[in-house]
């Protein structure tokens, strides 16, 4: 393949991909385009596993009511789901395509693991403030800042309110964990 023609396949998987982050996720073009390449790799592996994780699910009701029906009608293999469709997707974390997980220390001293930021953070922070990620984001919003931490640290940390972990981030502890976000969101 000649280096034109590999850099016309790379630019157009590049272009697929911008497409579908935009009819999935409602983003202007412009937005999506001016996301770091890491980013949009990230975003774009998540968004296509949660479409075939939803397309398996969808597939997986059909079937079930089809081998019912079978079952009623006599038929005496004794299948299931997964002998039909197979395994459902997997979520493959590609080396270097997520970031890894980190710890941050709060105000109380004591250490917690923080997950990277997904899709479903995104997601969330967009609803509780009406408002596209990128934009609350840029806004430096305290209330913004204070929901996405509780969302990284809450699925290791269930007792944590958001309350509380606004009250753990004092102004000392404030600075390194706006970096340490800010570098998640920006690979």
């Amino acid at each position: 393949m000649t280096s034109r023609a590999r850099t016309h396949s790379n630019s157009l998987q590049l272009s697929e991909l911008v497409g579908f982050i935009v009819s999935q996720t409602g983003w202007t073009l412009d937005y999506v385009c001016s996301l770091p390449l890491s980013q949009l790799r990230v975003i774009g592996y998540e968004l296509q596993y949660q479409k075939a994780l939803r397309d398996y699910e969808t597939a997986a009701h059909t079937i079930s009511l089809q081998l019912a029906m079978a079952r009623l009608a006599g038929d005496k293999h004794n299948r299931n789901v997964r002998d039909v469709l197979g395994e459902p997707p997997r979520h493959v974390e590609q080396e270097g395509l997520f970031m890894a997980q980190s710890t941050v220390t709060l105000g109380n001293g004591q250490s917690y693991l923080i997950r990277p930021v997904n899709l479903n953070m995104m997601a969330d922070v967009e609803q509780t403030f009406g408002e596209a990620f990128p934009k609350l984001l840029e806004s430096q919003r305290m209330a913004v800042i204070r929901r996405l931490l509780y969302l990284m640290l809450h699925e290791d940390n269930e007792s944590l309110t958001e309350e509380r972990v606004g009250q753990l981030v004092t102004i000392d502890v404030l600075a390194p964990l706006a970096e340490q976000i800010v570098k998640q969101v920006n690979g």
